[in-house]
C-alpha cells in the first residue's frame, strides 16, 4: 500500500475517473500528489480532520 498526500485542488480536476471540483481536498498516492503540485494543479495541505474523498491510483486528467 502506497502513501497518501492530501492536496487541495486549485483547479477543477479528474482523478482515477472521477471529477474533482476546486477547493476540493484529496487523498491521493504520494506520487500523484507530487505530480498534482509539480503541475499547480493542487497544493499540499497539512493534515487535519476534514471531510475529504479518496481516490485510488489511477490515470489523471488535467
Amino acid at each position: 500500500m502506497s502513501k497518501t498526500v492530501k492536496v487541495k485542488l486549485l483547479k477543477p480536476h479528474t482523478h482515477a475517473g472521477v471529477k474533482f471540483d476546486v477547493d476540493m481536498e484529496i487523498d491521493v498516492p504520494d506520487h500523484d500528489a507530487k505530480w498534482l503540485i509539480n503541475t499547480k494543479i493542487a497544493e499540499q495541505v497539512a493534515n487535519k480532520t476534514t471531510s475529504t474523498k479518496t481516490v485510488n491510483e489511477g490515470q489523471k486528467d488535467a
